[in-house]
């Protein structure tokens, strides 16, 4: 290592440690706070809600009564579902659609575990039905917002050094600790680093020994939560060295993973026996989320199929009116585990029988027919691929299928394209919603679309889907370069 690059280690060493005296404000003492906050909120807006529901309902709001108590009945058990869902998380405050997610499943918990509670002790006759639908309507929202402006405090006060959710020792390497001291966001991890400690190159044991029986006596001044050994996951045996060192340290020891998790952000730990593994990546769907996505798509194209079917007609006779040739376009394409099918399209070009070699549209191109030029345009002609839903060949949501001469010619010059065919395409995607449809004359579109496409097989869940669905028919951009 130069010279420059060992000072440019150590200013961001020095940079990233805090100093050795504690903050003023820990996690353990937040998690009540924010506790209480919910608390707090809860109560009141159940008093709002009540004054509001008897003024505009019956005129009279001092008519509430015991409904303030129904208001600690509700925030009592939201507080005791969030508790054992461990839901008072620092990182449950600084993402957004996690915290959204969470609140919206512990609250309706709440109100189910509360109806049933109602239920057996038969004390429901004191509580007005209306206010509490009410209640549960709005009270989400309020939430919310209540703890997104906690998050927004609580990452300020990390960045300011007033509140640390875990204090952290380093020990490792000088270039391992360098590199995670740039990485560390303190701001969104809530991390403090409050002390580091270089080993040698590992050349010498007993220097090796020496250093970490100083390194045990720096940690015990830092005080840390946590001591994170940064070394290479190749050196067995120095990690063990580290390990069996700190253990006299009252703190966790942990190892830190940052390019594993770089490479593969979904890494967990599994357990067979007495078998241990990290899973790098996951599969696809397990068999229980095939099976929900099954009867989703099963439940979504066989409605579809009947609302649209006076649409279906109507464009069939447009087709056959306009041009000649048949009104379904055929083609194959690959599916689940690079399987083949035939995939259905309302026909939008003229008929040219079999063509030498398939070629994809382009703007103006002088195939499309006027017809066809709008169906492209609105992704009507997209609709008979509910009929391959219902074959199983494929999903409403997923990666778009492309012309087999495409999927063999991308897959040799984009990474990790093939991977799409991990789960079932669809008839609509991620891509599609965020503007990567049409023409892929470039490797940079389908880069692009390819990566979209596997953040959804990464992020799956049945939301995802019904919101991809819902910005298909909303979103200006799912109708983007559409020709």
């Amino acid at each position: 290592m130069t010279i420059d690059a060992q000072t440019a280690d150590n200013r961001a060493i020095e940079a990233a440690v805090v100093p050795l005296t504690r903050p003023a404000l820990a996690w353990t003492n937040m998690a009540p706070v924010a506790a209480a906050m919910d608390a707090v909120v809860i109560f009141g807006w159940a008093g709002i809600t009540s004054i509001a529901y008897y003024a505009v309902v019956y005129g009279d709001p001092a008519r509430h009564g015991t409904d303030f108590n129904f208001g600690v009945a509700v925030a009592l058990f939201y507080i005791a579902v969030r508790v054992l869902r461990g839901d008072y998380a620092y990182a449950t405050y600084t993402s957004t659609d996690a915290s959204i997610g969470r609140i919206c499943r512990a609250w309706l918990i709440t109100f189910m575990a509360l109806l049933a509670t109602v239920f057996l002790l038969k004390v429901g006759n004191h509580y007005s039905r209306g206010m509490a639908f009410s209640l549960f309507v709005t009270g989400p929202l309020v939430l919310v917002i209540q703890q997104r402006l906690l998050g927004h405090w609580f990452a300020s006060a990390c960045r300011t050094g007033k509140l640390a959710v875990q204090r952290v020792f380093l020990v490792g390497q000088p270039a391992d600790i360098a590199s995670h001291c740039r990485s560390s966001d303190v701001g969104q991890s809530g991390l403090a680093i409050v002390g580091t400690f270089a080993l040698g190159d590992g050349s010498d044991a007993d220097y090796d020994a020496r250093r970490l029986a100083v390194a045990v006596d720096r940690a015990r001044n830092c005080a840390p939560d946590t001591i994170l050994v940064v070394l290479p996951l190749g050196e067995h045996a120095r990690i063990q060295a580290v390990v069996d060192s700190f253990k006299v340290v009252p703190a966790s020891i942990q190892l830190g993973a940052d390019l594993l998790l770089e490479r593969y952000p979904a890494l967990r730990t599994l357990r067979m026996g007495d078998t241990a593994s990290l899973e790098l990546v996951r599969e696809p769907l397990t068999p229980v989320e095939q099976l929900a996505k099954r009867i989703f798509d099963l439940a979504v194209a066989g409605t579809a199929l009947v609302m649209l079917s006076p649409l279906f007609l109507a464009v069939a006779i447009l087709i056959k009116w306009t041009s000649s040739g048949p009104i379904f376009y055929r083609q194959e394409r690959h599916c689940y585990n690079r399987d083949r099918f035939r995939i259905y399209k309302f026909r939008t070009m003229y008929d040219q029988g079999t063509e030498p070699a398939f070629r994809q549209a382009t703007r103006n191109d002088p195939r499309i027919t006027a017809v066809g030029g709008w169906l492209r345009r609105t992704n009507i002609d997209e609709l008979p691929q509910l009929l391959n839903v219902l074959f199983g060949d494929m999903s409403i949501v997923g990666p778009r299928p492309h012309a087999i001469a495409h999927d063999e010619d991308f897959q040799q010059r984009i990474i990790h394209y093939s991977r799409r065919h991990n789960i079932k395409p669809g008839i609509t995607g991620w891509a599609q919603v965020n503007g990567y449809r049409g023409e892929t004359d470039t490797d940079d579109k389908m880069r692009a679309r390819v990566e979209h496409d596997l953040t959804y097989l990464d992020h799956w869940s049945l939301l995802f889907d019904i919101k991809i669905i819902a910005l298909t028919v909303l979103s200006s951009k799912a109708y983007r370069n559409a020709h």
